[in-house]
């Protein structure tokens, strides 16, 4: 590969710029519309490449689509690699010639694709940039939905000859090889004619040398001095023009005699040595090397050929014809091409080299002089890259022993997980079959890979709350870790504020607290149902009536009848008590007459003892003394006398009419309750809390009135308890 002076890494940027510059690269430029794609009238990238600018309509990786013309239907072809075409150019199908653009922009092989469609040349498809012909073969087919065959040919070329083509080829017609002119010729079309004094006609030398560097496309060949490896790994050339002839047994002598003719010819410039190479095949051809090194350190090179009928074999005998010569890495064959038919003479040869390399010291010594620069700094980078290339290395060995040690700490970590969990499980905790997280009571485990949260579940919210972390360190067991656990869990529960739930103050504190009546409900049940029954004694001890399994109480004073029940606050599926609440209702007069008075609620807060409770129920029953009569202004007349039997039946006749109105007061007050309370029921007033005691309550004040004879009066009334009993029955048995 020629040696290249511009930078690769530039260029290849430059490129990627370019091709998402345009609307179908990655940026915020709208994609065009089918109408703009058709017109081209869209923002493309442009870049140049070998002096060629080359506009970039679809880079590598999008989708190019377009409709078919024949059949109407619609196509879509992912690029692989980047595609638009060469300005300034046209092809057969008018718009300028298409062009893929490959990773590789210091190639300096084109390739020109000829493409058929159904069996005829439709046009040329060009490809720059790509390594060899199969990474450009490969990229055009991968343009394409799999199956096509539209590929005919595809022609390598050098980039003079890719120019010479773009400008002066017939793109109408397929590219075929041998219509190219040979590498080194394509910007010399006219023979030159020299004098005897070996200096050429109607121009002059250094009008020559200009053709020459011309045609060096850039690459500096005149300037780059050649060695024998340099022939050896690239002397590809088809020029076959014979200007010397002579047998291979006499090559290093008639060399000899050219070297000393070139010695002679020279002026500023001498040759210093010789050098011949052995026999090599170029192409299936028996070739072998001269090369003439120069005191300014240029290099005059000549190749020659045994095409006889043994080509893969040269004998002493073989006659060897040069068929192309060099000036450092420049072809300069047509300098020393056959004249009118005829080879040059030796002296003729050498005189025209010489002038030549002469003419060209000043601008090689110029640029040998960067060179060396160039090379120490590219030597510079090298070592630089040796050293990076070995820290890279290390780093990536590095990297691999880390990432061996995270996998076995992984593995590790997992197993010691498992085994947490298993230790976890032989303690109580459930989870451990299921690979869910490990519970106990309120409390949960669960690994995320470096160790196990443990939380909380708030029974107000229902949400998990963080209670710490605990670290699975492989140096710990997993009993080690199990234990940490579980301290953390006995820490959270004995952090919690101590409670005495049957206290004054602990039982403030529950009542505020839906979450601590949940916590503390079996307890406190068993507390209240004890204590309920031990107010109701306390109350029988005052003069209450009612037997143990009546949930009634009952006192009267005067003409007011009172009753005393309880209310119950419960929690849980269980009805668990949690607080009661004594209700003293009253009714006063007759039944005709009687009244129902506010009724009285005392709330046990458990700052009174059960006797302290029934006293302040019984304190809100009044006591009601008989009137005495006035006495008499006038002298009070003789006692009667009666006889001591009549005065018995007198004084009973007059107690017993004073039970009876008793008796009847309380009766009345009874009905007159019952009555009450069964249109509470019918309204939907009630405010018992207590379900089943609610049915007990409507049964036996239903029962009540029914007794006294107030059945038939009290039918619709009746009638409608009876209907809510059933439907509140109903709701309590399902």
């Amino acid at each position: 590969m020629p040696f290249m002076t511009h930078s690769t890494d530039n260029q290849f940027i430059d490129i990627e710029n370019a091709a998402h510059g345009g609307a179908f690269g990655v940026n915020s430029i709208p994609e065009p519309t089918d109408a703009q794609c058709l017109a081209g009238n869209y923002k493309m990238g442009r870049v140049s490449l070998h002096g060629l600018t080359i506009a970039i309509e679809q880079p590598r990786g999008s989708y190019r689509i377009g409709i078919d013309q024949k059949t109407g239907k619609r196509w879509t072809s992912r690029m692989a690699a980047h595609y638009g075409y060469i300005s300034q150019t046209k092809g057969n199908d008018g718009d300028g010639v298409d062009c893929f653009l490959g990773s590789y922009p210091q190639s300096m092989t084109a390739y020109v694709i000829n493409q058929f469609i159904d069996g005829r040349f439709d046009e040329h498809k060009t490809m720059l940039g790509f390594s060899d012909e199969d990474s450009a073969r490969n990229s055009y087919l991968g343009s394409y939905d799999r199956g096509w065959n539209g590929m005919e040919s595809i022609v390598p070329l050098s980039i003079s000859q890719f120019k010479w083509w773009l400008k002066n080829g017939d793109m109408s017609q397929p590219l075929r090889a041998k219509n190219l002119p040979q590498e080194g010729l394509e910007g010399m079309t006219k023979r030159v004619q020299w004098n005897s004094d070996a200096l050429p006609y109607d121009q002059t030398l250094d009008q020559v040398l200009y053709e020459i560097r011309q045609s060096d496309s850039g690459e500096n060949l005149l300037l780059d001095l050649i060695s024998i490896n340099d022939i050896i790994e690239d002397s590809d050339g088809v020029l076959a023009l014979d200007a010397l002839v002579t047998p291979f047994v006499r090559l290093e002598r008639k060399m000899e005699l050219l070297r000393g003719v070139m010695d002679r010819a020279g002026k500023s410039v001498k040759v210093q040595s010789m050098q011949i190479s052995d026999p090599f095949s170029q192409r299936g051809t028996a070739n072998v090397a001269v090369i003439f090194e120069l005191s300014d350190g240029q290099t005059v090179s000549i190749y020659f050929h045994n095409p006889d009928v043994t080509p893969k074999k040269m004998t002493p005998t073989d006659e060897v014809i040069s068929w192309k010569w060099l000036l450092n890495k420049k072809d300069i064959t047509i300098v020393v091409a056959p004249e009118r038919g005829q080879d040059l003479n030796v002296r003729e040869v050498a005189r025209r080299i010489m002038r030549l390399a002469e003419k060209n010291s000043p601008a090689f010594a110029r640029a040998n002089a960067k060179r060396s620069e160039r090379m120490q700094n590219i030597q510079g980078l090298k070592d630089e890259i040796t050293v990076l290339e070995k820290e890279l290395a290390d780093a990536q060995h590095e990297l691999e022993v880390v990432k061996v040690e995270a996998a076995d700490n992984s593995n590790r970590k997992e197993n010691l997980q498992i085994a947490v969990r298993e230790s976890l499980s032989k303690m109580g905790w459930k989870g451990f079959d299921e690979g869910a997280a490990m519970t106990i009571n309120n409390y949960r485990a669960s690994g995320d890979g470096n160790g196990f949260k443990v939380e909380r579940l708030d029974s107000v919210s229902g949400t998990w709350v963080d209670v710490g972390m605990v670290a699975v360190i492989p140096n710990k067991t997993a009993d080690q870790i199990a234990d940490e656990i579980v301290s953390m869990t006995t820490k959270a529960v004995e952090s919690e504020v101590k409670i005495d739930p049957i206290s004054p103050e602990g039982y403030a504190k529950i009542s505020a607290s839906p979450e601590l009546q949940d916590k503390y409900q079996d307890v406190l049940d068993a507390f209240f149902q004890e204590r309920i029954v031990a107010v109701r004694n306390a109350l029988r001890d005052l003069g209450w009536s009612g037997d143990k399994n009546d949930p009634v109480l009952s006192k009267s004073s005067g003409d007011t009848f009172y009753q005393t029940s309880f209310d119950y606050k419960q929690v849980g599926a269980g009805k668990n008590v949690v607080g009661i609440t004594a209700v003293v209702k009253s009714v006063t007069g007759l039944a005709e007459n009687a009244s129902v008075n506010p009724e009285t609620r005392i709330t046990d807060d458990l700052t009174q003892t059960p006797e302290q409770i029934a006293k302040e129920i019984d304190a809100s029953v009044p006591i009601k003394s008989e009137p005495q009569p006035e006495p008499a202004l006038e002298p009070e007349p003789e006692p009667e006398v009666i006889e001591p039997v009549a005065e018995i039946e007198a004084a009973t006749e007059t107690q017993s009419g004073k039970s009876e109105k008793i008796l009847e007061t309380k009766e009345a007050a009874e009905i007159a309750a019952a009555k009450a309370f069964l249109t509470s029921v019918v309204d939907g007033t009630s405010n018992a809390s207590d379900l089943m005691k609610l049915l007990d309550e409507i049964e036996a004040s239903a029962q009540a009135l029914i007794d006294a004879g107030l059945g038939a009066e009290s039918d619709e009334l009746i009638g409608g308890a009876a209907e809510k009993w059933a439907e509140l029955d109903q709701q309590a048995n399902g």
